[in-house]
């Protein structure tokens, strides 16, 4: 993730975070659904998290027509999920 260096870590709400993403895709006409469920605060690069995030967002934005982002607690994990109704790869690849 460029440009984390300067960046220090502190405690992220990852719900409040894609609600965020959210409300930045809706300014720009792309809508986005977003889902966290258990979800806690993790310490992150939140600057360098967000723009890593975006950059996947923008990429399921451009290859399909709905697109989810969601965070969900697994155990002891948090899995973050892009959703979307894109193509996809090709079988072959």
């Amino acid at each position: 993730m460029k440009g984390q260096a300067g960046e220090a870590e502190s405690q992220v709400d990852i719900g409040n975070l894609l609600e965020e993403i959210a409300a930045d895709c809706a300014r720009r006409g792309k809508p986005l659904r977003t889902h966290s469920n258990g979800a806690p605060a993790l310490p992150l690069r939140r600057g360098a998290f967000k723009r890593c995030m975006i950059n996947l967002v923008d990429n399921a934005l451009a290859h399909g027509n709905q697109v989810e982002l969601g965070a969900d607690r697994i155990g002891g994990q948090i899995e973050i999920t892009i959703d979307d109704d894109g193509p996809g790869l090709p079988a072959d690849k």
